[in-house]
């Protein structure tokens, strides 16, 4: 089985590489999203754990969402991206794209002022 890490620092290499090869797998070590999407291309991923130090590394969780569904993916993040995330599948937000429309941010406000005045409908 093939494992692709993504981690920025890399003194832990040599200690990752013994213990995942350890039990008879296969480690591609990558330390950029650029270095594992070429590991992507190129070999055949079955497991994948990214580290997340910044935003810019959860770019290959959306890459390998988007190109390769089927691998399975374990993220290390420290607690602050724990409870960026917990806070969005938590809320109700709206997330706007860059770069921002006028038309778009005020057809979200509309949208947002009309559901905080419905009336709450009580069920029996």
């Amino acid at each position: 089985m093939n494992v692709l890490i993504q981690i920025r620092d890399n003194s832990f290499d040599r200690e990752i590489n013994e213990f995942i090869e350890g039990g008879g797998n296969r480690i591609l070590i990558s330390h950029s999203t650029e270095e594992s999407i070429h590991y992507l291309s190129v070999h055949t991923v079955h497991k994948a754990v990214i580290s997340l130090k910044n935003l810019k590394d959860a770019a290959i969780l959306k890459y390998i969402n988007d190109y390769y569904p089927a691998i399975e993916v374990v993220v290390i993040a420290n607690k602050t991206f724990d409870d960026v995330i917990s806070i969005f599948q938590k809320s109700t937000y709206s997330v706007i794209h860059e770069p921002l429309r006028l038309s778009e941010l005020t057809k979200q406000i509309e949208t947002k002022s009309k559901f905080s005045e419905a009336p709450n409908k009580i069920h029996k």
